[in-house]
């Protein structure tokens, strides 16, 4: 049985992206008959303001020493933690697999300053210890390439199929799944949109200047979301960066169609499909276009889940776990 333990950086919200995606490809393993995925966890951790804070170095040492693992999945990008990772990984002589997570470098709040970290931080322990790196899309590969490891590309799956409870369709409802106070998500086009055309429905937390089209979701189950995806007539993400967007997959895969910014990687993997429209972010006119002439548009479900098939990601990974340990 080949052994995976997987290491993100400290999350408080088990919603946050990378969590997500380690959870995901946990659960893809579960009942392997030849790989066994740990399930992730939170670490000890001592929180500073410089990139999110560290992990307590000894207790990870011997948490990595004590899993038994054959490979160890490191995920994470900008944080101090993925190079503790890197380290300790290393000195407990595992086979590395390194998933950044990618954001180009304008897109940080501190451009300069997160370069600088990456490349005198995280990048000579790649170089030096990572055997395989995976990364989800084209322009997060295309940079991992230049550190000189060979570099895969799996996009995330659909993990579960939506339900299939009649949908409320027709309502002109849109749908925002995201944090309101995050500047990343782009949730001030939402504003442009004339008030009462559209029945807006906005899920996540922080503070919004309220409208009397808009109804806020906050802390509701996975059940509920599900069913807001499917009896949405659109959802939109208009994100300033996405290196994926799992919202934006769950949607399609609801049969909902998507408005997205140019900014949104899962994009690499949609050309041509039907259901999704895109505009360049910032353009507030843009975006008030796109969506009258997307709203209520069909989906190519069944394209959809072929893209991003769970049966797929499963053979990916699994195939690489076993040639990492072929070598």
């Amino acid at each position: 049985m080949i052994k995976v333990i997987l290491i993100h950086p400290y999350a408080e919200s088990f919603a946050d992206g990378i969590v997500s995606h380690c959870n995901s490809l946990y659960q893809l393993f579960q009942d392997d008959e030849v790989v066994e995925v740990l399930k992730p966890q939170n670490y000890p951790y001592r929180k500073i303001k410089l990139f999110n804070g560290l992990f307590r170095f000894r207790p990870l040492l011997r948490a990595i020493k004590d899993s038994k693992a054959d490979i160890v999945h490191i995920h994470g990008y900008t944080s101090l933690q993925s190079g503790q990772a890197l380290l300790a990984a290393a000195l407990c002589r595992k086979i590395i697999v390194y998933s950044p997570h990618w954001h180009p470098f304008y897109e940080l709040r501190r451009p300069f300053m997160a370069k600088l970290f990456f490349f005198t931080t995280i990048a000579p322990f790649v170089r030096l210890f990572v055997t395989h790196c995976v990364c989800i899309n084209k322009e997060d590969s295309t940079f991992m390439k230049k550190l000189g490891k060979p570099v895969s590309t799996f996009p995330h799956w659909i993990t579960d199929p939506p339900y299939s409870a009649p949908t409320v369709k027709g309502k002109r409802r849109l749908l925002f799944v995201g944090r309101f106070d995050s500047a990343n998500k782009g949730i001030e086009h939402l504003w442009h949109l004339p008030e009462g055309k559209y029945d807006i429905h906005l899920v996540g937390k922080g503070a919004i200047i309220p409208r009397s089209d808009m109804t806020v979701h906050t802390n509701i189950p996975t059940d509920e979301l599900k069913q807001l995806y499917l009896d949405s007539d659109l959802v939109v993400v208009p994100s300033q960066y996405e290196a994926f967007s799992l919202v934006a997959l769950e949607a399609l895969s609801s049969g909902t169609p998507v408005v997205m910014s140019d900014k949104v990687r899962i994009a690499d993997y949609l050309t041509g499909c039907q259901g999704v429209s895109i505009f360049t972010y910032g353009d507030y006119d843009g975006f008030c276009k796109a969506v009258d002439a997307s709203i209520g548009m069909s989906v190519d479900v069944n394209r959809i889940y072929s893209l991003f098939s769970k049966k797929t990601a499963h053979s990916q990974y699994a195939t690489l776990y076993k040639n990492l340990m072929n070598k």
